[in-house]
């Protein structure tokens, strides 16, 4: 059992479980690279929104991401590792509960900015999914890095995935449509990235 958790990236879990056992601490340097999708959000256009509205006023419209983005990511069991300062990156075990999570998260944005039409958030997500290496509750790898660079090319309001997310679900749970081939930043090859939507 300690050992599945410690697979599946459950280090608070593990950690608890390994002291009811009596086995020593797991460390950075023992733990297996294991797959999980990436989500990443990310504030558009963050610095001038700050520069219109002011630092506290900004930091009370960050913490509305905040709380939208983390309410979700619990209802679809993911784990937050990172904030960047305008979003956060989350880790999920299967890519379908990581859209479900994107797809809701900006409609709760959109709802949001209807109660509070002076000062709009616009949000996008990028998606990614391969294998992390966990250093603490934080975690390293491509799949990592992609995501973070998908996002960057998606549409203000959109979700933007790579084409290994696409693969991961049944083609009739969401509809992905084409954006192109992208070099993303930091890689030599381009990489097909799609928008995802709902399938209706």
């Amino acid at each position: 059992m300690i050992a599945e958790f410690d697979r599946l990236g459950f280090q608070p879990l593990s950690r608890a479980a390994r002291r009811l056992a009596g086995r020593p601490e797991i460390t950075p340097s023992t733990v297996h690279p294991a797959t999980r999708v990436i989500l990443v959000t990310d504030l558009v256009d963050s610095t001038p929104l700050a520069r219109r509205v002011g630092d506290e006023r900004f930091v009370e419209l960050l913490r509305e991401h905040n709380r939208i983005v983390r309410a979700r990511v619990r209802q679809f069991d993911g784990v937050e590792f990172k904030h960047t300062g305008d979003g956060i990156a989350a880790w999920f075990l299967t890519a379908g509960s990581a859209l479900d999570c994107a797809l809701r998260i900006c409609d709760d944005i959109e709802q949001s900015n209807d109660r509070r039409p002076g000062d709009p958030l616009a949000i996008r997500i990028g998606l990614s999914a391969g294998e992390v290496v966990a250093d603490g509750s934080d975690v390293f790898g491509l799949a990592v890095i992609t995501a973070f660079r998908v996002v960057d090319r998606a549409p203000s309001g959109r979700v933007a995935v790579s084409s290994n997310i696409a693969e991961l679900v049944p083609a009739s749970a969401f509809r992905f449509v084409p954006v192109g081939d992208v070099v993303l930043k930091g890689f030599a090859e381009p990489t097909p990235i799609y928008e995802v939507v709902a399938s209706s």
